[in-house]
């Protein structure tokens, strides 16, 4: 997650991150003298409300506790501009033979997130948040085979299988057709995120 304040021209950027090893990792890696790296939970932000004219998140609130709280912290410390992009995970599509067993499988993979729905609920979030001016912007993702390797990877299937959502065989012959697409080149699957930006006042949302 990162915040910004633009003054005089010169544009000031705080990271935020609640990982040590993260931020560590970010400074190492160098950055320009208008940018800071911070450690703070997403969910309760070290900056008074209004501190920024925007804030974005990319791909990062799936792996918070608590996304609708992330959310509302960035509503409050921003006085401006508020962006996330989060994808959905039910929304793959992947070109296979057995519509049934798909369906199911995706269903599984997603299911393994905290938030696998995050991308499909931002704009009601928003809107809940008071958030202005909202808007939804789609992007699609073509997956590779190496992209969409959670999908097709074993561990996948096998939760399925000890949860009873698909059998041994279905299992078996799921992992046989992706390996064959992949071997005669016909692999093809997509993946839809949704960016999603609105203007806030810088207030705690009600």
């Amino acid at each position: 997650m990162s915040v910004t304040n633009t003054a005089a021209g010169q544009c000031q950027v705080v990271g935020v991150d609640n990982s040590v090893a993260m931020i560590e990792e970010a400074k190492k890696r160098g950055a320009p003298p208008n940018v800071e790296f911070r450690i703070a939970e997403a969910t309760n932000l070290p900056f008074a409300d209004g501190s920024f004219q925007a804030s974005r998140a990319d791909r990062s609130l799936m792996h918070v506790p608590d996304a609708p709280t992330a959310i509302a912290e960035m509503v409050r410390v921003t006085r401006g501009r508020v962006v996330v992009y989060e994808v959905d995970f039910e929304t793959v599509t992947i070109d296979v033979p057995n519509r049934d067993l798909a369906r199911k499988i995706i269903h599984c993979w997603c299911d393994g997130f905290r938030e696998g729905w995050l991308g499909r609920e931002m704009p009601g979030l928003f809107g809940a948040m008071g958030l202005t001016d909202v808007q939804i912007i789609p992007h699609v993702l073509r997956l590779t085979p190496a992209l969409a390797l959670p999908i097709m990877d074993q561990s996948t299937t096998e939760r399925a299988v000890t949860a009873g959502t698909i059998t041994r065989a279905e299992a078996e012959s799921w992992l046989g057709t992706l390996d064959e697409l992949q071997r005669s080149g016909r692999f093809f699957a997509t993946l839809t995120g949704f960016l999603v930006c609105g203007v806030s006042s810088g207030l705690p949302s009600k």
